[in-house]
């Protein structure tokens, strides 16, 4: 009976026998009986922390090495009856040496070992490495080939990988018996990768040699007797070198190196004769060509000197389409181009031992030729008629040649990824240089007066703002206030000042004028996250920087079959399928959320679930907007309230109410007192035991901490005012001018000096914040002295000098007392310390679970050593490349969440020309395209992407409209009951309430924005109409909350002016433009169309990510105001159109109701 472990797997006689593990045939009697391989971890050897780890590194890293040269695993587990840890993998075959010896006996040529050995051995390795993942045991034992020839790579037991921290392996003492395969040196940590780059030199030496080579004496022999070509040669003593420094860097520069020499061999080769057989066809296209009456022989001669200097050759694409060529891309066809002749060939399809000229014809144009000839194949071939000598000879060619192209192919597609990873990032190089000259130019707007909300100030301008102010830092000229643009409107800007004192512009008129240097620190952020990605030094940043430019490469582990416990049972199917998908990804995942589908809800379960799976690895939550940002831990937090979540924001006013007890400074604040109060209460006990006077010691560790807080605050006052001043004098070698005005500083010098400004006005806006910092620490010592020495508060208003002569007597001088002083020292210095931002922070940050925040806003916190396991990336959509980048380079896998089709990033009014970009060489394709659109343009594998699709916002008719006209009907809506009727007053819950009738209906310019009077009107009935329905009505249970939406700020501002005549008092009102209002929600919404004009001209209707916006934002009721006639008619705003044929089309939800009455 053979053994059966777990009721699964029935385990086949005489294993191999490894060294943690036996390798057992095994039958799968789950899986329709498939052959696997099961390693068996023996158990009782003296050491089972080894093999414990040997389980858990191979296990580990085999889930994330999915490469068709890499064994595959298929399960893993513990053996219920022995307690022996498994592993179940792919069943590979065996260790090739035997075959090797068998089949191939004596010495072998190096194009036979690298074309059947080497080359699937190499790209192994490269993938391994190019997942942060040594191998470091390799010899010829762990190199499996299967019955059709296919190798694969095995035996990952003793592999080094990232964030492996059992350090139960001594490596050396596992390589030292291992020669010849082991380098030669040992085991070096710091040039890990080298070990296998030795490995595989020596494996190579190795099979070339037959297998004898068994020590290194006899494989440094047996290199010297190495056959392979000259430079390919050179690469292998190289990887053979005896200092792990002198050998290449990895396999993926091994690979390279090799890659290199082998072109350079191949072009010192003599030609090879390519054979050919011409079919009759072909011969009479070439007697047509040449125009003569040609025998048989003149013919092939003819076509045989066509190609003397010039045989290019590339497989047959599937546009390949000429007379006699085949349809699609199918192996063994090919196109030959020679001097003037093309030729179509094909390996006959019995034997493969024969080229067939099946047609040929000559280009009229030369350039095409040529242009045909540089894609191609340089092969070192001659032509010539006839068959080869043999089949064998003639099977191998063709085999070669396959080979060959394939190669040729692969490197093509590597230099085409050279040439778009160059544009990719030169593009966005260009932006940022751009953007950061635009912001030293500086942008002013006047203004006529402001109003104070609550934190905030609206200004009133004397212009209209280009609507690119938004997240941007303002100030006022000539006055401290500095702050946030949290919105724009017509002539009006509305700023939420950062800092906690500030105080309202005092002149009713002034100037408003972007910040330069806050703008410019955001955008230097930037470009070091560009330049992270661009010219990687961490593997994490090398890894990312491949999945961008080419998003085909990233891979997943097979989704597990056991569903995972459910941190929310209400979880839907779709977004438990996706969590396991994104679980399963090695390394980037997208995941499109489109409206109303929960992306909170599933990010919230999906950060618990990784966290639950990997406990170590911290989780980096990002988004555009603090309200996502917020949203996310909020979730998280009503799940697992034991979270340590720290919220990071620069702009700590725009974070939710609720999310507040979350941001660092008030962790630091938390964690400070916790240390103050242990601190206070340790010395309190130990002066009681000991019988000294506590309330003199009080009193003196007060003293203490308030000379420890004058003296910090003095020094970094001083630096402050020592960074100040150089920044004068920069600026004035700056300014500084001759007697014709020429600037004495220019060229380089002027670049250099305005470099080192930029980094002191940086290093100048820290040291403000810390003086800020320490200012409001030493005011609230003083403030709690004061309290708690009521009798003594005059002394916290002394001088320096007379303070510490205070704390001298207060200390006392006998030998118990100053026992007690050092630790009061000691103590105070403590408590100083957790008292400053900068000394704990760090500490917080390194300790928590979630750390979130914007895109930008959380670099201000992290100091550049901080890393992550997972990054979230909500609101994708949104963000520009270069801001995701930002977080998304400190992490070691991502996911982005997001809608392409919903409103792209905001972008420069100057980046919106497209003659300045041309001007500037800036490619439109790469800068229009957010990450996320990149990412799912490109080919990103169907394993790594998902979209939810399950909508909980809006009820069926309007959810079903916006899932047909901008989601391909992917959407389903789950809700059922409407929180509003007002079915006595509007048609349906989906009405176009059209104005086409009217002749008042076309729309009216107000300075650069449009408005619509008509619409405005009806949009004040329809809602007096909904305000008494909802006043009379038991069928509307609480005040509804009505969006009134248009694209025009102008329209917004004239409704308002509409609305404020009326009295509404049953309903919850807003009215906003429509890029203002994405990611909000609405129970009814009103979208004003504002568009209706003679010369049809849509404006922002031909914006499909707006249209989307608009309508996808209401719950119950979406009521559409505007000309249908003119939206029908608009070719190049196709949304309406087909919102129109659905409303027509569904009649049972969806009205057109002509006027308003």
């Amino acid at each position: 009976m053979p053994t059966i472990i777990n009721d699964r797997y029935a385990l086949m006689a005489n294993p191999r026998a490894g060294r943690f593990a036996d390798i057992h045939r095994a039958s799968d009697l789950q899986g329709d009986g498939r052959v696997v391989a099961v390693k068996f971890f023996r158990n009782g050897m003296p050491d089972d922390a080894l093999i414990r780890e040997s389980f858990d590194r191979e296990s580990r890293r085999l889930v994330e090495l999915m490469h068709e040269n890499i064994v595959k695993m298929l399960d893993y587990g513990i053996d219920k009856e022995s307690g022996r840890p498994f592993l179940v993998l792919e069943w590979a075959g065996d260790p090739i040496g035997d075959w090797w010896k068998k089949n191939r006996p004596g010495r072998v040529k190096w194009d036979d070992f690298y074309a059947e050995i080497g080359r699937p051995l190499l790209e192994a390795l490269a993938f391994a490495h190019s997942r942060e993942t040594v191998h470091r045991e390799l010899k010829p034992s762990d190199i499996l080939r299967d019955d059709n020839g296919r190798i694969r790579l095995a035996d990952f037991g003793i592999a080094k990988f990232p964030e492996f921290f059992d350090t139960e392996l001594d490596i050396d003492a596992f390589l030292k018996d291992k020669q010849p395969f082991a380098p030669i040196d040992g085991y070096d940590a710091n040039f890990s990768y080298a070990t296998d780059v030795f490995a595989f030199g020596a494996i190579a030496i190795a099979f070339m040699d037959g297998l004898k080579v068994e020590t290194w004496d006899q494989l440094y022999s047996a290199l010297k007797l190495c056959t392979a070509p000259a430079n390919v040669r050179d690469v292998i003593e190289e990887c053979l070198a005896k200092h792990a420094n002198e050998r290449p860097g990895s396999a993926l520069v091994l690979q390279s190196k090799l890659r290199n020499a082998l072109a350079d061999a191949q072009k010192q080769q003599p030609k090879k004769t390519c054979h050919f057989i011409l079919t009759k066809k072909a011969e009479a296209d070439l007697r047509a060509i040449f125009g003569e009456r040609l025998s048989a022989a003149q013919v092939c001669e003819r076509l045989e000197r066509d190609f003397t200097e010039i045989t290019c050759i590339e497989k047959m694409k599937e546009d390949a389409r000429r007379d006699g060529a085949p349809r699609g891309r199918t192996p063994h066809r090919y196109r030959f181009y020679g001097e003037t002749l093309t030729l179509m060939v094909v390996a006959d399809d019995e034997t493969r031992a024969k080229l067939l000229v099946l047609a040929c014809y000559r280009d009229s144009s030369f350039d095409q030729l040529e242009q045909s000839r540089n894609k191609a194949w340089s092969a070192p071939f001659q032509l010539q008629a006839g068959e080869w000598a043999n089949r064998s000879a003639g099977k191998s060619f063709i085999e070669a040649l396959e080979e060959a192209l394939d190669d040729h192919e692969r490197r093509i597609a590597s230099d085409r990824l050279g040439k778009k990873a160059e544009e990719f990032f030169w593009t966005w190089k260009k932006v940022l240089d751009l953007r950061l000259d635009h912001s030293r130019k500086g942008r002013t707007y006047h203004y006529s007066g402001y109003e104070l909300d609550g934190d905030r100030i609206t200004f009133q301008l004397e212009e209209n703002p280009d609507g690119n102010e938004i997240e941007e830092i303002w100030k006022v000229v000539g006055s401290k206030v500095s702050g946030l643009v949290e919105s724009v409107g017509e002539r009006s800007l509305t700023l939420l000042p950062l800092g906690e004192d500030y105080t309202a512009p005092k002149n009713k008129k002034g100037r408003l004028t972007i910040d330069a240097g806050a703008t410019e620190r955001q955008i230097r952020k930037q470009q070091q996250a560009l330049e992270a990605i661009r010219d990687p030094k961490a593997e994490n940043a090398s890894r990312l920087r491949a999945l961008i430019l080419n998003p085909a490469g990233c891979t997943a582990a097979a989704v597990p079959t056991q569903a995972p416990k459910w941190f929310n049972p209400q979880i839907d199917e779709n977004k438990r399928e996706t969590i396991s998908k994104a679980l399963a990804a090695n390394d980037l995942f997208v995941v499109e959320g489109p409206p109303g589908t929960g992306k909170t809800t599933f990010i919230a379960e999906l950060i618990l679930q990784h966290l639950k799976k990997w406990p170590e690895k911290r989780i980096l939550v990002t988004s555009q907007t603090h309200l996502a940002v917020d949203n996310a831990i909020e979730r998280v937090a009503q799940l697992r309230p034991d979270l340590k979540i720290v919220r990071i924001g620069y702009a700590e006013k725009k974070v939710s109410e609720t999310a507040q007890g979350y941001l660092l400074q008030k962790r630091v604040e938390e964690w400070s007192k916790r240390v103050r109060e242990q601190a206070a209460s340790f010395l309190k006990e130990t002066a009681k035991s000991e019988g000294v006077d506590i309330a003199k010691i009080q009193l003196w560790l007060g003293l203490s901490l308030l000379l420890a807080d004058r003296k910090s605050l003095k020094q970094v006052q001083e630096a402050e005012d020592a960074l100040t001043e150089h920044a004068g004098v920069l600026r004035y070698e700056l300014d500084d001018a001759d007697e014709n005005g020429v600037p004495r500083c220019q060229g380089e010098a002027a670049d250099e000096k305005r470099a080192e400004l930029q980094q002191v006005e940086m290093d100048l806006e820290e040291r403000r914040k810390m003086r800020q910092e320490r200012s409001k620490i030493m005011r609230s010592n003083k403030e709690k002295f004061i309290k708690m020495h009521p009798d003594w508060a005059e002394l916290a208003e002394l001088p320096d000098a007379e303070l510490a002569v205070w704390q001298k007597d207060l200390s006392g001088e006998d030998e118990r007392t100053a026992k007690f002083r050092r630790l009061f020292e000691l103590s105070s210095e403590w408590i100083q310390r957790f008292f400053l931002k900068e000394d704990c922070q760090g500490a917080i940050l390194a300790d928590s679970d979630v750390v979130a925040g914007t895109c930008i806003g959380v670099e201000s916190s992290l100091a550049d050593e901080d890393e992550f396991g997972l990054c979230i990336l909500d609101e994708a959509s949104k963000a520009t490349v270069t801001e995701a980048l930002v977080p998304l380079k400190r992490c070691s896998k991502w996911i982005l969440v997001g809608d392409r089709l919903q409103l792209s990033p905001f972008i420069d009014a100057q980046f919106r020309n497209r003659r300045f970009l041309e001007e500037n060489e800036v490619s439109m394709d790469v800068f229009e395209q957010t990450l996320l659109e990149r990412l799912l343009e490109h080919n990103i594998p169907e394993d790594c992407q998902s979209i939810l699709t399950r909508q909980h916002r809006m009820m069926p008719a309007i959810g079903d409209l916006v899932s047909k006209v901008f989601y391909e009907g992917k959407l389903e809506s789950v809700r059922t009951e409407s929180s509003v009727d007002l079915s006595i007053a509007i048609p349906k819950p989906v009405t176009w309430f059209s104005t086409s009738g009217e002749d008042g209906r076309r729309e009216q310019q107000s300075g650069t924005s449009v408005l619509n009077v008509l619409e405005a009107r009806w949009i004040a009935k329809l809602l007096e109409r909904i305000d008494f329905v909802c006043g009379n009505s038991k069928g509307v249970r609480s005040k509804p909350h009505v969006a009134v939406l248009s694209g025009y700020a102008a329209q917004r501002d004239h409704i308002l002016g509409k609305l404020n005549s009326l009295r509404l008092n049953n309903l919850h009102l807003e009215c906003h433009t429509v890029d203002n209002y994405q990611g909000r929600e609405a129970d009814i919404v009103i979208f004003s169309v504002t568009r209706s004009n003679n010369s049809g001209k849509p404006g922002f209707l031909t914006d499909k990510r707006r249209i989307n916006v608009a309508l996808s934002r209401a719950r119950d009721y979406l009521l559409i105001v505007g000309d249908s006639a003119f939206c029908a008619n608009l070719t190049a705003a196709p949304s309406f159109g087909k919102v129109l044929t659905h409303i027509a089309a569904n009649p049972e939800t969806c009205a057109i109701k002509e006027g308003i009455q």
